[in-house]
């Protein structure tokens, strides 16, 4: 296995990592108590007001905001984001610095507890296990994207720490924690959260479940490594997803309420199938489907993934019957016409949804070098520029630099860290094999929720990847830490 650094190289590390964490930390710490003006913070203010929810959000968050709410005391934050004034300064700060405090303090606990289950500080340095699982956490805390998110009014924080903690405790039941009890309440819980947080995450997680409990039995089959009583110990964890998926699903019919949304399939036909090909295949309509429509409507319906709503509004007259005909009709005639692009659009952005780091500071400097007029001739669908636009509203400098600094330390150790675990696998391929066993949820994990967005929509969004952007970072940060202990003269 390899050994320390040498010191020179191994201050340079600490020294670009002590870097980001002042500067993660400055910058948020300035964005405590500023409302990130996203427009679903409205939808879920309004949400919390009334805790009833459709099949599209899930009754967590809102609940949470709620109580955050009623703790705060008066004024209320519930009504506090003006997106016609984003520079409006915010009129309830202190609830909304409670809100961020708190979504900040259940990250920074699903991080220790993904680290110490991921076993993700190297054995062999026994003296940075604690400490380095806390100083990875902090990292991760004031990483810019992840602290972004962490104060926003939007639930993907916290879906994010739900599923950091599920995979954490689906791999200490299956690997033989000590406490399976206590992994066991974790696992319920994180996936009842989690589900009731963002609804499509039942099925990640229950792909997760399943996919990691396949790969262990296969591995124990092979002879590859020896678990004990894995069978019992797998059953015990099923046992517990059911529970959870029974809650969850319970939940949801409780609180439903039908606010007039179209289904998710509906959703999905024309996020996925048929934006952006609407102009591509509009001739190949039926003459009666192509009345509807005016030229306007097709360029704008293909100009943003989020356009093709409104227009439907419009030309079906607000008919959901007939909104749903024309979707097929549009459907058919885009599969038809476009299959192999909208195949290859899928696969390709399940892909960068898989390995969203490596995509993303790429893209971020594309943004910069092109602004979003250029960007957009490139990307008619990616969030980036909307996330980009509400993380720097604040303090433009302070994210500028952290992003920058972020990107440049993700860049030099991951390269690092690629070199050492190539050259571990050769010197000790056993080894590496079984270090890699408590990863295999979180592997799963980035897999299903690659796919599920990227079957979801023709978009890519950091926001919806924030959980896997954190497995890397950590994996990453971790093996720095674990080979920059300063060597012996």
């Amino acid at each position: 296995m390899a050994g320390p650094l040498p010191r020179v190289l191994s201050r340079w590390v600490l020294v670009l990592l002590g870097g980001q964490l002042a500067l993660g930390l400055s910058y948020t710490v300035a964005e405590l108590g500023e409302l990130p003006h996203y427009h679903d913070s409205n939808a879920y203010f309004e949400l919390a007001r009334v805790l009833r929810v459709d099949a599209h959000r899930g009754i967590a968050y809102p609940a949470f905001l709620a109580a955050a709410d009623r703790l705060g005391g008066a004024p209320s934050f519930l009504r506090v984001i003006d997106n016609e004034h984003p520079d409006a300064p915010c009129t309830a700060p202190d609830g909304i610095a409670l809100v961020q405090l708190l979504q900040l303090l259940l990250c920074a606990g699903a991080f220790v507890y993904w680290l110490r289950s991921q076993a993700a500080i190297s054995p062999s340095a026994s003296s940075l296990r604690w400490v380095g699982s806390l100083a990875v956490a902090s990292l991760l805390l004031v990483d810019p994207l992840v602290a972004h998110f962490a104060l926003s009014i939007m639930p993907d924080a916290l879906a994010m720490a739900a599923s950091l903690v599920f995979c954490g405790a689906l791999a200490r039941i299956a690997l033989g924690g000590r406490r399976p009890t206590r992994d066991g309440a974790w696992l319920f819980l994180a996936f009842s959260a989690a589900s009731l947080l963002r609804p499509e995450k039942k099925y990640v997680l229950l792909c997760v479940a399943a996919a990691s409990a396949a790969v262990w039995l296969w591995i124990a089959r092979r002879g590859l490594h020896t678990f004990a009583r894995l069978p019992a110990r797998l059953a015990f964890a099923a046992g517990l997803v059911a529970l959870g998926l029974a809650a969850s699903v319970t939940t949801e019919r409780l609180v439903f309420s039908d606010y007039g949304r179209p289904g998710q399939g509906s959703i999905m036909l024309h996020a996925r199938v048929i934006f952006p090909h609407l102009g591509d295949v509009f001739g190949a309509l039926p003459a009666d489907v192509q009345r509807r429509f005016t030229e306007s409507d097709v360029a704008f319906y293909d100009k943003h993934v989020l356009n093709p709503g409104p227009v439907m509004e419009r030309v079906s007259g607000g008919n959901a019957a007939e909104a749903e005909q024309l979707t097929d009709q549009m459907a058919r005639a885009a599969w038809d016409q476009r299959g192999p692009a909208i195949v290859f659009d899928t696969v390709k952005d399940g892909i960068e949804n898989t390995l969203p780091t490596v995509g993303f500071y790429p893209r971020m400097l594309t943004l910069e070098a092109l602004d979003v007029h250029g960007y957009r001739a490139l990307s008619r669908s990616d969030m980036l520029p909307w996330t980009h636009e509400r993380m720097t509203e604040h303090h433009p400098r302070l994210a500028h630099a952290s992003l920058a600094l972020s990107g440049v330390v993700f860049a030099l150790l991951a390269a690092a860290a690629l070199a050492r675990w190539r050259r571990e696998s050769r010197q000790a391929p056993e080894a590496l094999t079984t270090a890699l066993l408590p990863w295999i949820p979180a592997i799963a994990f980035a897999l299903a929720n690659g796919a599920a967005f990227a079957l979801h929509a023709d978009a890519v969004s950091p926001r919806y990847t924030i959980a896997t952007h954190v497995m890397g970072l950590s994996a990453v940060y971790a093996s720095a830490l674990a080979t920059a202990r300063p060597g012996r003269p």
